[in-house]
């Protein structure tokens, strides 16, 4: 971390979501090796559940769950959650 943000310091400020995600999370989560039989790293699919008579739906950032050409059993996800509408600027 230390250098990635050594390496982007002078840009920091003017970096928005998508840019600070390609530039610091993706590569933290590419030192990990998600990949064998059981799971894997998902990124941007949908999940869903049933839970007392609701189905709730989401497209997390990322996560990790079963499955080989679509998502089964999640185990974690990482989920970015957005200011409240009169809040304004990235998260």
């Amino acid at each position: 971390m230390k250098k990635l943000i050594k390496d982007n310091i002078i840009y920091l400020q003017a970096f928005n979501e998508q840019t600070l995600t390609a530039k610091f999370i993706v590569p933290v989560l590419n030192k990990i090796e998600f990949r064998d039989k059981h799971v894997k790293d998902w990124y941007q699919y949908a999940i869903n559940c049933k839970l007392n008579g609701w189905t709730l739906s989401v497209f997390p950032d990322f996560f990790v769950a079963t499955g080989i050409d679509e998502p089964k059993t999640p185990y974690f996800f990482l989920q970015e959650y957005k200011r409240g509408i009169k809040s304004s600027g990235n998260p």
